[in-house]
């Protein structure tokens, strides 16, 4: 056995052995959460809360806390403030426990007894707390969650490592009184990729209300004469108050010239329910070209690359024919005997002349030989 091979089987079985020892010291904790039967809004899902309250307001909710792990577990339930939306729209982002709280996580309150729970495997705990909306709170739509952090309670430390599990039940409240619509599109660009368009929309929602839309891209072929219809993409807006980019990807674009008819609708909504007003209608026009330009590049170089090599090629030929004397053939002269008393190959010597095969010469006719040397 090659002394390579045994080195390598030693080097797996090490890998093999420290892989065993990583996870066999990986400890997690699987974890869920979602709104007690009794918070479910009928109209929304059963993963969320969705509330619409008046300023100063009270309601009390519940949330279920589900440690789905087949061992106990140790967790942590708070309430924390949330945000959506940023570079994508469709993102739901949870502040850190630690994060200063400023909205809903700020004004739930929740039992101390709940904030720390020690769980058994498989088992579910409710969780109640109390929502109350400041008097002074300003119409419009606010995020929050309700979470659960959990390492493995057994875990006594070593050479293994802790997964941290941590879960949200979103909360999407709406605070009545005057909605405030200020909703507008700030730019609109696309970017090609290899085999790609990324169409980028800028939106900027200033007023107090959810917005949503809907985007149709019809891209007409303009080599093939063909329609492409991209299916309809979907984007909200939350009332954040600043940009909000909107990315939309057309993936595995065919190489050619596209006119590209854009449509972009936008309206009120809610989280749940029917759309509202529309409140935004354009459409924009644009000329997409995605030609394989390295490949045209390398066909035009291989082709003026070729033009003067032809050029070349007949430029020498004049060259060489001009400065050649005119011979009348006599009886028995061949080309090949002509080309050796020449010095010259006797395939160039039957191009310059224009004879074909089978390269016979006729007594009297006239062609051209190079001078002979003196």
């Amino acid at each position: 056995m090659k002394f390579s091979s045994i080195l390598r089987k030693i080097l797996l079985s090490g890998l093999t052995l420290a892989l065993f020892f990583v996870f066999s010291g990986l400890s997690y904790a699987s974890l869920a959460i979602q709104p007690a039967r009794e918070s479910i809004n009928p109209d929304a899902n059963d993963y969320w809360f969705v509330l619409e309250l008046d300023p100063g307001e009270t309601v009390d909710l519940a949330a279920m806390v589900k440690n789905l792990d087949p061992k106990s577990a140790s967790v942590t339930v708070d309430a924390v403030d949330a945000f959506s939306g940023g570079e994508n729209v469709n993102i739901f982002s949870l502040a850190a426990s630690v994060e200063e709280k400023k909205g809903v996580g700020k004004w739930i309150e929740m039992d101390e007894e709940y904030k720390e729970l020690d769980m058994k495997a498989k088992e579910d705990i409710k969780v109640p707390f109390t929502l109350t909306v400041p008097e002074n709170v300003a119409p419009g739509m606010y995020f929050g969650a309700i979470t659960v952090t959990s390492a493995p309670s057994n875990f006594v430390g070593g050479a293994g490592a802790i997964i941290l599990s941590r879960m949200g039940a979103r909360i999407y409240l709406k605070i009545t009184g005057e909605e405030i619509v200020d909703f507008k599109m700030n730019s609109f660009d696309y970017q090609l990729g290899d085999r790609s368009v990324d169409l980028t929309y800028v939106f900027q929602n200033d007023g107090n209300i959810y917005v949503g839309g809907d985007i149709d891209v019809t891209a007409n072929s303009v080599l093939f004469g063909e329609d492409v219809v991209l299916d309809t993409f979907e984007f909200n807006i939350p009332p954040s108050g600043g940009e909000n980019t909107v990315l939309q990807n057309w993936a595995d674009i065919r190489y050619g010239i596209y006119k590209l008819d854009i449509g972009i609708k936008a309206y009120t909504k809610n989280i749940v329910g029917p759309r509202g007003d529309e409140i935004l209608s354009t459409r924009k026009q644009i000329t997409v070209i995605h030609l394989p330009w390295l490949y045209i590049a390398l066909a035009a170089g291989f082709i003026l690359l070729l033009i003067f090599f032809l050029l070349w090629k007949r430029h020498r030929l004049h060259a060489l024919k001009a400065s050649m004397v005119s011979y009348k053939a006599k009886k028995g002269d061949t080309i090949y005997e002509l080309a050796a008393k020449y010095g010259i190959k006797w395939k160039l010597l039957a191009k310059l002349n224009k004879v074909k095969a089978p390269y016979m010469l006729l007594p009297g006719q006239v062609i051209v030989v190079p001078k002979k040397k003196k």
